[in-house]
């Protein structure tokens, strides 16, 4: 199993890469762990979020069947 660290720096990757590749304007639904994008820490969190504008955010009514993990739908924008 993959410990919490891997998961952030994937996801942190994702966030990158989703920068990257969406142009000013773009728009994209994530689902995230909730609170993820209040985190402080890993300090790249904050960074890459800059990139985005948040337009819209819920948590999920249920969390994943198979692990159990509480999540929001996150709607950003390419800033």
């Amino acid at each position: 199993s993959r410990g919490l660290g891997d998961v952030y720096k994937r996801q942190v990757s994702f966030l990158q890469w989703l920068s990257c590749t969406q142009h000013s304007g773009d728009r994209a639904v994530l689902l995230l762990p909730y609170g993820f994008i209040d985190k402080q820490r890993p300090k790249a969190v904050q960074e890459t979020m800059r990139h985005f504008i948040i337009h819209h955010r819920t948590p999920m009514q249920e969390p994943f069947a198979r692990t159990n993990c509480r999540a929001e739908i996150v709607v950003v924008e390419r800033a």
